[in-house]
């Protein structure tokens, strides 16, 4: 009877022992999950589909880099490829750099002209899709961020459009003309904006 009860008592501690790892493996477990989660979001601030003032960078890397002056019809593919299908196509004559193609896909348009990649342009909904600037600024982004994305100040001047700036290569719109003012566009390369 000794015995059994000896033999009982190790079983049920061996099992104790067995709940503890288990737990203590849990909980590094969570830990584990919770210090991905944390990467993942941290990884997140930079944008899927970057643009800065050389040109667009669709897988959001610089090895992406699509810079100004690339054939037109390459960096259709290129962003399609991403971005998906192309959704609207449009050309002005009206624009004071002569004729120009446009590309739409959401938010981001980009600007053709003599079959040439010459600008780009976000817009409100970029915030959503994973597009801004290499350094996380977007539609939305405050002028602090934005100052901090550009690495210059920004310098605002009231425009037919509204808040224009240009700063480092990169032009666009404040809502305000205020430090804590939003930016409502975003664009570099050649523009058709009507002025």
């Amino acid at each position: 009877m000794k015995f059994r009860i000896f033999c009982l008592g190790m079983v049920l501690g061996t099992l104790a022992a067995c709940n503890a790892a288990e737990g203590d493996s849990a909980v590094a477990g969570d830990a584990e999950e919770r210090a991905s989660v944390e990467a993942e979001a941290m990884a997140a601030e930079d944008p899927a589909f970057a643009v800065n003032s050389q040109g667009i960078m669709p897988d959001g890397t610089p090895d992406s880099l699509i810079a100004f002056g690339a054939n037109s019809l390459d960096t259709v593919e290129a962003v399609s490829a991403v971005a998906g299908d192309l959704y609207d196509q449009d050309e002005s004559d009206e624009c004071g750099a002569g004729p120009m193609e446009f590309a739409h896909w959401g938010p981001i348009m980009l600007t053709f002209q003599n079959g040439e990649f010459v600008g780009w342009e976000l817009r409100d909904g970029a915030q959503d899709a994973g597009m801004g600037l290499t350094n996380g600024a977007t539609i939305g982004s405050t002028r602090q961020e934005l100052e901090a994305a550009i690495g210059a100040p920004v310098i605002v001047e009231e425009s037919t459009l509204g808040n224009e700036f240009v700063s480092g290569g990169i032009s666009g719109l404040l809502d305000a003309d205020t430090p804590d003012a939003r930016v409502t566009a975003l664009w570099a390369g050649i523009d058709c904006a009507m002025r």
